[in-house]
């Protein structure tokens, strides 16, 4: 160093030997560093907050939980706790991963041909409650739930475009147009019992006075009574029924 300050060129030796210096301080600083790694930078690496990561260590005795973490004190206590914990973590523990088995709703789903969206809304449901036990467990990080956030607002977007479309090919109604068909149900309802009334009412009013009609056997009088009325309830339905049609018609013409 001397010697580059003086503008002198070391030799190869005294090169060599700086290069070991230099070395062996990076590695003590290095290794000083892994002793004292501020927990703001542990929480950036880690994608949790530092309430999670404190909760985290209290639960499982990992020491990341005060300002300054060892990462040797914590690569001994977390392969410890890997080699305590071996046979419950071999087991099969509700989690999210790949090979983590859908719930036999989804799979039936699936087999069955239900309606795609009926498929995604089951497998949503199944991450979700999979994501919630990650969390109480202290395994689920910040992006997992930004994720699922992101994953459930484009199911939403998908489900309102296969509504529209099912709306276009009039397979679904709107709300309006259900009021609008129940109205005019009720409508012809009425109609049907104001003509039932009008075309019944008056006859019978006849009939009751008929001395023609009172002499009848009454099995006779009950026929001609019975007669008249279905007839006059079969005229009363095919007229509602051409009125219902016609009704329908101007919703395909307004359609259209």
């Amino acid at each position: 160093m001397q010697k580059s300050a003086a503008g002198e060129t070391p030799s190869a030796q005294e090169l060599a030997a700086l290069k070991r210096i230099e070395k062996a301080q990076e590695e003590a600083d290095r290794w000083r560093y892994y002793h004292s790694i501020p927990q703001k930078h542990w929480a950036t690496m880690s994608g949790r907050q530092p309430k999670i990561l404190a909760e985290q260590a209290g639960r499982y005795g990992l020491p990341f939980g005060g300002a300054l973490i060892d990462l040797q004190a914590l690569a001994k206590a977390f392969h410890d706790f890997l080699a305590a914990n071996a046979a419950s973590l071999a087991q099969a523990i509700p989690g999210i991963g790949l090979n983590t088995p859908l719930p036999e709703e989804t799979t039936k789903a699936l087999s069955d041909g239900t309606d795609p969206l009926a498929v995604t809304r089951a497998a949503m449901m199944f991450a979700s409650k999979r994501l919630a036990h990650a969390a109480g467990q202290g395994l689920a990080a910040s992006s997992d739930f930004e994720n699922l956030k992101k994953a459930l607002q484009e199911m939403r977007q998908m489900e309102q475009a296969q509504i529209d479309l099912r709306l276009q090919r009039r397979e679904l109604m709107t709300g309006d147009e259900c009021r609008q068909m129940v109205g005019e149900g009720c409508t012809v309802a009425l109609r049907c019992i104001e003509n039932l009334t009008n075309a019944l009412g008056p006859e019978l009013a006849i009939w009751i006075s008929d001395d023609a009609l009172r002499a009848l056997p009454a099995d006779q009088r009950a026929d001609k009574v019975r007669r008249f009325v279905e007839h006059v309830c079969r005229e009363v339905r095919q007229q509602a029924s051409r009125d219902w049609i016609a009704w329908m018609s101007t919703l395909v013409t307004t359609d259209d």
